[in-house]
């Protein structure tokens, strides 16, 4: 499958740490994260706002001079196959690139080279079960857990920048995780939590869940560090 279409932000000061970009949006995901606040771009086909890559790449000819990335974010632009081509078209402008993946595609991820990755680490790979719509009872998310692992390792080892983050989603990840995660993470540099704040999300009764308190969060933050994992949170 071939990305054709593309939403656009055309500035962001947040998106991508320390520089000016743009944002462009890819719809189609793999995952079914109940609390996702990008539902139209999860399962409800190419949205009408979306451009032509033939317009975004004259938009970066306009702006190259202004800007000094972009930030690729979803959906899940991995279920993509000329993302390759995509990210060196980028960075033929002269402008870094930031990939924001699930890490579901391990294999893929490790044809690319963009200069910041980020990653999400949703929970205890255990429990993927949770993000992905099939119930423990369903098909066996084992292999799904394995290639958010070896996804892990890969970075960790890639040359290339990059950071691990996880929105903090009560009933989907818990304190009791701390320790298969903070294994996971051992060796990573940059780990971000971020409370999970309700509002539209993939599945509505998720709208109004629950969101974490401060203090919850410095608690988390607290335990990770036992871990020697150095987390911040990101609000």
């Amino acid at each position: 499958m071939h990305l054709n279409r593309v939403g656009l932000q055309k500035t962001t000061l947040i998106d991508y740490p320390g520089l000016v970009a743009s944002t462009v949006f890819t719809a189609g995901c793999n995952l079914r994260c109940p609390y996702c606040h990008n539902p139209e771009l999860v399962n409800q086909g190419i949205p009408e706002s979306f451009i032509s890559m033939k317009d975004f790449f004259g938009f970066l000819e306009k702006r190259k001079n202004v800007l000094d990335g972009v930030c690729i974010t979803g959906g899940e632009p991995l279920i993509y196959d000329n993302l390759p081509e995509i990210i060196k078209q980028i960075q033929g402008f002269g402008l870094k690139v930031k990939l924001d993946t699930n890490g579901t595609f391990p294999e893929k991820l490790k044809t690319l080279s963009p200069d910041y990755i980020a990653m999400d680490l949703k929970t205890a790979p255990h429990k993927y079960h949770l993000v992905t719509g099939i119930s423990p009872g369903g098909k066996s998310t084992t292999p799904l857990a394995e290639k958010i692992i070896t996804s892990l390792e890969y970075l960790k080892t890639s040359g290339i920048d990059f950071e691990i983050r996880t929105t903090w989603v009560p009933g989907i990840v818990e304190l009791e995780d701390i320790p298969e995660m903070a294994r996971l993470l051992e060796g990573v540099e940059k780990y971000f939590i971020t409370p999970f704040r309700g509002g539209v999300t993939l599945d509505p009764e998720w709208s109004n869940h629950e969101s974490p308190v401060s203090e919850t969060m410095e608690k988390i933050k607290n335990i990770f560090k036992d871990y020697s994992i150095p987390v911040r949170i990101r609000a």
